[in-house]
């Protein structure tokens, strides 16, 4: 009764109405019962109900501030709605203290001349469907995995869904196992050159957890890199540009690194263009794609969240260090035959919701404070409104005509 009830308050989409929740704290606890509902989320006792409740409108508040901001995305309630921001830590985990810090290394960079304005390597079925990590800081093996599928189809022809779960069993940080809270795609990179090999989800699935095996033992599952071996990898953060990014990303699908945010977190669809970022990246994604116009990145929240699992990003803008870190392994063919079938590819058509047009760049911005001011503050206090709008806006990547 309650389902069919929250169905005919919310409409057919059977989402949260973010507006409606916000006019009186008998419409909230409405919406807040049918969220409960809708995501399967049981409180226990009444203070944790009322806890629940209280972020829920506070995040709500800040859902329907995003919305009424005039950006070119729209935010809505989904699973993390109830979540504080140091619960969200949980659905990321990239490791900075061990993020790779070397120089450039692989295959040349294309000049941006001799890439195509857009380039899709979704639709041209490189990308397997969205995914999820659930409650497990492995972010850094779901984006790292991304590439490695879209390598390996370059190289052979054939798409593959590897086991994010081998990288949570086998890439060991530290001298306890606790993938879980935090790791680093190059780590990832670095297991498969190894030992050549790399399981199946089919065989391998993902359980969400670190704590299934004392230790690795790869000899349980068999190995589908069978045409072709990883025997590099290319990774760069020399050049963090959106020109770079560019231009590595034309080649194949990437592995990079973000900033989560609240505001992230909350996206529905539409082309992303976070202003609450500080700086400091912490979540794994791949890069998969570009236009004109944004960036296609699959993320690793499932296909409930953004669209179908995937967010665009608006091209021009900073967009929470995207640029920083770019990588991906080099497949070499092993001579050997292709024993295994193909999997689908994504369904996911990035053209489908594009939302309002996003700003246009401006060529002529410039920085208030001038460049050698700007280019010798960090990145974070891009945080900053005055910074931002008024400073350095160059720096900060807020050139944009409204």
């Amino acid at each position: 009764m309650l389902v069919f009830l929250c169905t005919l308050l919310v409409g057919i989409s059977s989402s949260v109405d973010v507006e409606q929740a916000l006019q009186s704290p008998r419409a909230l606890l409405a919406q807040f019962q049918c969220y409960s509902s809708e995501f399967g989320k049981d409180y226990g006792t009444g203070v944790e109900l009322r806890h629940r409740l209280t972020i829920f409108r506070s995040n709500l508040q800040f859902i329907s501030s995003q919305n009424k901001a005039g950006l070119p995305f729209i935010s809505g309630a989904n699973k993390f709605t109830d979540l504080s921001d140091q619960e969200l830590t949980l659905y990321t985990g990239l490791n900075h203290s061990i993020v790779d810090e070397s120089a450039d290394d692989g295959v040349p960079v294309l000049q941006l001349s001799d890439v195509p304005e857009s380039i899709d390597w979704v639709s041209q079925g490189y990308v397997t469907p969205a995914k999820n990590q659930g409650k497990c800081g492995s972010c850094w093996a779901f984006g790292s995995v991304v590439s490695l599928e879209g390598a390996y189809k370059k190289t052979t022809g054939v798409l593959k869904d590897f086991a994010e779960q081998e990288y949570l069993d086998c890439v060991i940080i530290g001298r306890e196992k606790n993938g879980c809270w935090g790791g680093a795609p190059h780590k990832c990179f670095e297991h498969t050159k190894k030992t050549g090999h790399m399981a199946s989800q089919a065989t391998y699935p993902y359980t969400a957890t670190d704590d299934s095996k004392e230790e690795c033992d790869l000899t349980q599952y068999k190995n589908s890199l069978i045409a072709a071996k990883v025997t590099s990898r290319f990774h760069t953060r020399k050049d963090q540009t959106e020109e770079n990014l560019i231009s590595v990303l034309a080649q194949g699908p990437l592995t990079v690194n973000i900033e989560s945010t609240r505001a992230l977190t909350a996206y529905k669809e539409g082309v992303m263009m976070d202003r609450t970022c500080w700086g400091q990246t912490n979540h794994a994604v791949a890069a998969v794609g570009y236009t004109a116009k944004y960036i296609i990145v699959k993320n690793s929240w499932g296909a409930e969240w953004g669209e179908s699992g995937f967010v665009k990003f608006m091209r021009g803008y900073r967009n929470c260090g995207l640029y920083n870190v770019k990588q991906y392994p080099i497949f070499t063919l092993t001579g050997d035959a292709e024993t295994e079938d193909g999997v689908s590819q994504a369904d996911y058509d990035h053209t489908a919701i594009v939302g309002p047009d996003p700003p246009r760049p401006d060529p002529d911005c410039d920085n208030g404070f001038g460049d050698k001011f700007c280019e010798n503050i960090p990145l974070t206090n891009c945080h900053s409104p005055t910074y931002k709008e008024r400073f350095c806006r160059k720096k900060c990547g807020n050139c944009w005509i409204d």
